[in-house]
């Protein structure tokens, strides 16, 4: 977990499901993450109570739905980071035109543990660059 790594950074991990959100609230009583802070609610009900540097999201939807829930949440000048497969090409091509709507800029694919992981995670860098 990237608090336990970086307990110099503040998380806020949105969970609809009451029962995800008691376990995640559990661990993070357990592990002492004074920086991590478990918000029950669907994303896009979270627009104007998160302005985050970066989100992430696990793979959850299609690249067009994710960029949806996470961008609006995403300050101007800071990324949505989003974990993707080997179809993460096709995916922004089919998302474009959502990504612009919504403000963002060039978008990148990152091959994540490169030089530590059997099978590198992919990563799809979104810039949010306007409102």
């Amino acid at each position: 977990m990237i608090a336990i790594a970086r307990p110099d950074l503040r998380l806020q991990l949105v969970e609809p499901l009451e029962r995800r959100t008691l376990w995640l609230n559990e661990v993070v009583e357990d592990l002492r993450l004074d920086n991590v802070e478990v918000l029950r609610g669907r994303a896009e009900q979270m627009v104007g109570t998160i302005v985050a540097d970066y989100s992430t999201a696990r793979a959850v939807s299609a690249l067009s739905t994710l960029a949806g829930w996470t961008m609006p949440l995403t300050r101007v000048g800071g990324e949505v980071l989003a974990i993707k497969g080997r179809s993460a090409g096709e995916e922004i091509a089919k998302a474009r035109k959502t990504i612009r709507s919504l403000g963002g800029g060039q978008v990148d694919i990152v091959s994540a543990g490169v030089d530590r992981l059997s099978t590198p995670t992919t990563v799809v860098r979104i810039p949010v660059v306007s409102r």
